[in-house]
């Protein structure tokens, strides 16, 4: 058979929406206007967002392309005349020297006929000092692990002037009259009968802190969780696809400025430019004499009308700049979006290497803890009356500690296996599972840019507020000027006509006197503005 003439064609099938170049998926090609100043990301191809907010992201519309042309775009003639003057610079090199100098190791004379040494004696005697408590009441408080005795403060000082299993040795092979040693060694000759006594008090303070040790580990991991929950960028009961907003127009400024080069036509891009935006800074300083001038304008509100003022010439505006403007101007219910995100602020600064010590810290102290007393010393192989009381002691608590520390387990794994997730989601490379220094980077990522943004727009809104306080000061001396002019207009003596005659004669008495009275009038206009300011502001 014939097959389908140009009449009976089969019609192309359309390309899927995340097809369509200009909106979602693979870019358009962007030719910019004039050269601009590059932004070096880390670029996202379309196979690379697949799975990620870059993968269906619209670019936003209303980004001013114009603007950001103007302020980022390059000069020729400025640019030419720049690399007249700019010289190749060095950075000073060398390292830090390290006058440390050396640490001379102190040596434990273990054959010494005091026994023991005698700076290792002075540090003894002090840390015993502190207990004051009989040698018989403090070994039988060891012994049934008494907690009325052995409260934590207690148990830490205890701890710091236990023996050494060489130290022990040594006090057990004197074979002397006990009364002729030092306290120091007594005191390790008290201790010396009770079996894993460093391993028994190691248990008793685990048992003593872990409330306090499981409570803050499970406080930061819900921290964690909560900031994560705030980056999710699909429905939920926090502010859903707000960071993605903002990162689109990041996406649009980014594809203009790297336009018709290797970093442009970017899907996505990885988070790690962010903290680059503050430092991105206009192709030149603002100069009076540029035409264009007037385009980078920034208006403060006033309560007759918005009075224009300029940036200050030499002063540059940064990305970060740009993305404020445009946020306010553009897209208004992003301009905040920094304390939308709460969440992430209390986590700023968190060490997640640390929490996952400290959570496997506490694993590793039930573990001990069960261990020893299976086979240390509540194990079989030690006597009665040394084994039961620390088992009546100690038993009791491991099944509740253990329970609360498989509900904290359950909360770390939740959190970092949920924040893995939305790192990928953003595009960020994740090694596998437990990739601790991937959530790290994603979190800083975002928590710097937050407080970059804060910062910038601070700025600003600053600038736009000295700015209406000076155009209010500015009209109050008019105001107040015009009306001492008007007065003074009206008085006798400004109103003789021989005055009037001899204004323009620079050797008149009455001249020189009429303007110096307008002088005055002046001044007095601007005080009266500034007098009447500082009553508005309540100073």
């Amino acid at each position: 058979g014939k097959g389908p003439g140009p009449r009976g064609a089969v019609p192309a099938m359309p390309l899927p929406d995340m097809m369509r170049r200009g909106s979602m998926g693979i870019k358009p090609e962007i030719k910019p206007t004039r050269k601009m100043r590059p932004l070096f990301w880390g670029r996202l191809g379309y196979q690379q967002s697949m799975g990620t907010i870059w993968e269906n992201l619209r670019d936003p519309v209303n980004v001013d392309i114009d603007r950001l042309a103007l302020v980022f775009g390059t000069d020729p003639e400025k640019e030419a005349k720049s690399r007249k003057i700019i010289g190749a610079g060095g950075r000073a090199g060398g390292g830090n020297t390290d006058n440390d100098g050396t640490t001379t190791a102190m040596k434990i004379a273990t054959g010494s006929v005091g026994l023991i040494d005698p700076r290792r004696t002075q540090n003894v005697n002090i840390a015993i000092s502190r207990i004051r408590v009989p040698h018989d009441k403090l070994r039988a408080a060891i012994i049934s692990v008494d907690g009325a005795v052995l409260t934590e403060e207690f148990t830490d000082k205890l701890m710091k002037s236990l023996p050494t299993d060489e130290e022990l040795a040594l006090v057990q092979a004197y074979d002397g009259d006990p009364d002729l040693l030092g306290p120091v060694e007594k005191y390790f000759l008290m201790l010396a009968p009770i079996p894993r006594v460093r391993q028994r008090l190691e248990a008793h303070m685990f048992v003593l802190t872990f409330q306090g040790d499981w409570e803050d580990a499970k406080r930061r991991c819900k921290l964690l969780s909560d900031a994560i929950g705030a980056l999710n960028p699909d429905p939920g009961p926090v502010p859903s696809g707000i960071l993605k907003a903002v990162l689109s127009r990041v996406l649009v400024v980014g594809n203009y400025m790297n336009g018709g080069t290797a970093r442009g036509r970017a899907t996505g891009f990885q988070l790690d430019v962010l903290a680059k935006l503050k430092n991105v800074k206009g192709a030149w300083p603002l100069d009076e004499n540029d035409e264009e001038k007037d385009d980078d304008i920034i208006f403060a509100d006033n309560e007759e009308k918005e009075t224009p003022f300029k940036r200050a010439p030499g002063s540059q505006m940064t990305l970060m700049d740009f993305l404020v403007d445009d946020l306010e101007e553009n897209a208004p219910n992003l301009a905040d979006f920094h304390e939308k995100l709460k969440p992430l602020k209390r986590i700023a600064g968190m060490d997640l290497d640390q929490l996952k010590r400290d959570v496997i810290a506490l694993e590793g102290g039930i573990n001990r803890m069960r261990n020893e007393l299976e086979k240390g010393a509540g194990g079989r192989q030690q006597a009665e009356e040394m084994r039961q009381p620390f088992r009546e002691a100690m038993a009791p608590h491991l099944e509740r500690l253990s329970s609360s520390y498989a509900e904290l387990d359950g909360m770390w794994g939740n959190a970092v296996e949920t924040a893995l997730d939305t790192a990928k989601k953003y595009g960020e490379k994740v090694k596998g599972p437990g990739d601790m220094p991937a959530i790290a980077r994603f979190i800083e990522s975002v928590t710097t840019f937050m407080e970059d943004y804060r910062r910038a727009l601070e700025a600003k809104r600053k600038l736009k507020e000295n700015a209406r306080t000076q155009a209010m000061r500015a009209n109050m001396t008019r105001q107040f000027s015009f009306g001492a002019r008007a007065r003074l207009s009206q008085s006798p003596f400004m109103r003789s006509s021989s005055l009037r005659d001899v204004d323009a004669d620079e050797d008149n008495p009455k001249a020189r006197m009429g303007r110096l009275g307008v002088s005055v009038m002046d001044a007095a206009g601007e005080l009266g503005a500034k007098l009447q300011l500082r009553r508005k502001d309540g100073t």
